[in-house]
């Protein structure tokens, strides 16, 4: 650890890497950093190459993941600014190293500590994340899609603390440029990736109902376009006493289905505003509220949520989007 502080860059870049891989593979390695080592870490992090730097978030990743204690004490010795920093850097070409550890250990300061997201806010972290994302098109910067999912996890941290946070999310396009880079990507991520950027999808669709003009168009844009669960084979309401999140249609906590709960949760924030008249008549008239039934084939936890946004109108609005209303209608009167 000695080596951090040596006058050679090259000793310093090599000790940074070192560490960060020692803390990757064994949590512990990251108890044996004293305090005074961290704040050397974090106050080299912005004055060295970017090949050092790039050690240096990896290490700062390691730390934060390894305890919420160490993650909060790296926020308090400035850890954020010089992040964001390398963040910035990548996004306009400056750096030729990859946003993912700084983006990575963002996203566990902000877990650990809510003032940190507020803060990463302030250094304009959405804004630069937006853009490393493409606005949708992640190629245009050739962010690799494990990168992308990584990005798109910490826009949920730093969206979790405060829902007025997705404001600037949504002004940005980050619903659209998410989804794009990950969930619609022609090329997605792997699946340990994907459940990384399906956690923080929809960890930020989930508070857009504070997300400011806007925030309907995206979220009912994204309720047509995402697939729904098919209800075949596997799939449909789990048996009793089964866990909601482990439908093969779900694809675990972060399947699919966590994806369509979320969107559902945060429409329904939108619509249930008042002066949201129009929003949801427009829900309605452009087939929407039909084309979200689908998710009575999802799991329970899906199925709830459809219901919170069933909630929005009138129980007989939403029966007559069943194809099969005229019909039943039809039925109950000759009863």
């Amino acid at each position: 650890m000695g080596m951090l502080a040596h006058r050679d860059p090259l000793l310093r870049r090599h000790a940074c890497r070192l560490l960060a891989l020692c803390c990757q593979h064994d949590a512990q390695c990251a108890g044996w950093i004293p305090q005074k080592t961290q704040k050397l870490l974090v106050s080299g992090l912005s004055g060295a190459d970017d090949e050092t730097c790039q050690f240096a978030a990896a290490l700062l990743q390691s730390l934060a993941r390894a305890s919420r204690p160490m993650a909060s004490t790296l926020f308090d010795l400035g850890a954020v600014p010089p992040l964001v920093a390398q963040l910035q850097q990548c996004a306009r070409g400056q750096s030729k190293g990859s946003p993912q550890a700084a983006a990575a250990a963002l996203g566990h300061i902000c877990d650990a500590q809510p003032d940190a997201a507020k803060a990463a806010l302030e250094h304009g972290a959405i804004a630069v994340i937006a853009s490393l994302l493409g606005s949708g098109d992640a190629s245009r910067l050739g962010q690799p899609p494990h990168v992308c999912a990584v990005l798109c996890a910490c826009l949920g941290a730093l969206a979790a603390p405060e829902p007025a946070h997705t404001a600037p999310m949504v002004r940005t396009g980050c619903l659209h440029a998410m989804a794009g880079a990950t969930l619609l990507a022609r090329r997605p991520p792997r699946a340990a990736a994907l459940a990384v950027a399906r956690g923080g999808f929809a960890r930020v669709a989930e508070r857009c109902g504070e997300g400011g003009e806007g925030a309907y168009e995206q979220l009912v844009w994204l309720v047509e376009t995402l697939p729904y669960p098919s209800g075949g084979k596997g799939g449909g309401t789990p048996p009793p006493g089964a866990d909601d999140d482990d439908g093969p249609d779900d694809g675990g906590r972060h399947g699919e289905a966590t994806v369509l709960a979320a969107l559902f949760k945060g429409l329904a924030a939108v619509l249930s505003k008042e002066g949201a008249g129009e929003q949801r008549l427009d829900f309605v008239q452009r087939g929407a509220l039909a084309h979200v039934q689908q998710a009575l084939r999802g799991t329970s936890a899906l199925q709830a949520a459809l219901q919170t946004l069933n909630g929005v109108y009138p129980n007989q609005m939403v029966q007559a989007t069943d194809p099969k209303y005229e019909t039943k209608l039809l039925d109950m009167i000759k009863a």
